[in-house]
């Protein structure tokens, strides 16, 4: 393969993991230390937690008011889910832009992973008693242009209100990626999960997980 990606002895056509490459080598470029060519030792997730640990709560604000300048399709749609009975509601995950629900058919739309560490979502699993449990899966992090780490599997148990790990779970530094989430259409207690350090099963709906291969997965 040359430099430009494209391969050498067809010329033409250009490799997928070339293209991945080029987003992860820009990307990178703005987080290496310049002096010594090291990456960073904590992610910019670890680095807020800390300065909110240390900031005094009174300094603290938890209203906002936002409101849309009117830009619209700027973004991209990594996958969507449904409600097992209410057609009006669905879900979609963005690769940079977290979870969103819509109630209403799509005429709005809210986020429902604003406080969390990271906004890539790549999968996403309603359960089949969701109008009883409210649980929600997410596999974290961006699964195509590798440019949005993952802190693992997060669940809610409150329709996306908050959300806590799973007993899959990574550091942002690692660079790991949950790519698929797929769910026992019998059990809602059983999920398999495709990630980059291999593939996790879960017979407890997220509490512990058992790997089912080392191999790495570029899907």
């Amino acid at each position: 393969m040359g430099q430009d990606g494209y391969y050498v002895k067809t010329g033409s056509g250009k490799s997928k993991r070339w293209e991945k490459f080029k987003r992860w080598e820009w990307d990178m470029q703005f987080k290496i230390d310049p002096k010594t060519g090291f990456m960073p030792a904590k992610s910019a997730q670890e680095i807020y937690d800390q300065y909110i640990r240390t900031l005094p709560k009174s300094t603290r604000s938890t209203t906002s008011n936002w409101s849309s300048l009117g830009v619209t399709g700027l973004g991209r749609v990594n996958c969507i889910a449904f409600h097992p009975s209410d057609v009006n509601t669905y879900w979609i995950g963005a690769p940079s832009g977290g979870l969103w629900v819509t109630n209403n058919n799509g005429a709005s739309w809210t986020c429902l992973t604003d406080k969390n560490a990271v906004l890539g979502v790549s999968d996403i699993i309603i359960p089949s008693d969701y109008n009883t449990s409210k649980t929600i899966y997410i596999a974290t992090g961006e699964r195509d242009a590798y440019d949005n780490s993952s802190v693992g599997v997060l669940r809610s148990t409150n329709g996306g209100a908050t959300w806590t790990n799973t007993g899959l779970s990574f550091q942002l530094s690692s660079y790991a990626k949950v790519t698929r989430l797929l769910l026992d259409p019998n059990n809602n207690q059983i999920l398999i999960a495709a990630t980059t350090t291999g593939v996790f099963k879960t017979i407890n709906g997220g509490a512990s997980w058992s790997s089912l291969t080392t191999k790495v997965l570029l899907i």
